[in-house]
């Protein structure tokens, strides 16, 4: 995760990113996975990204193939 706060335009406060790792475990790359812009940095915003985060992922379906593994 990281906050960035001097890149954003005025109207936001910080743009809040985080990172995952990406790929088979051989050539796997740490990439940005998600973007919110902030226009605030208090507990409840942060709290208020990271329940909508779940709330997407919880309805996401998802189909394992083990071919792929």
């Amino acid at each position: 995760m990281d906050g960035t706060f001097k890149t954003v335009p005025t109207i936001f406060k910080q743009l809040y990113t985080i990172h995952g790792s990406v790929g088979d475990s051989e050539n796997s790359k740490i990439m940005p996975l998600v973007f919110s812009l902030m226009s605030s940095k208090s507990e409840e915003y942060y709290r208020a990204l990271f329940q909508n985060l779940i709330n997407l992922v919880m309805n996401i379906t998802l189909i394992y193939n083990h071919n792929m593994y």
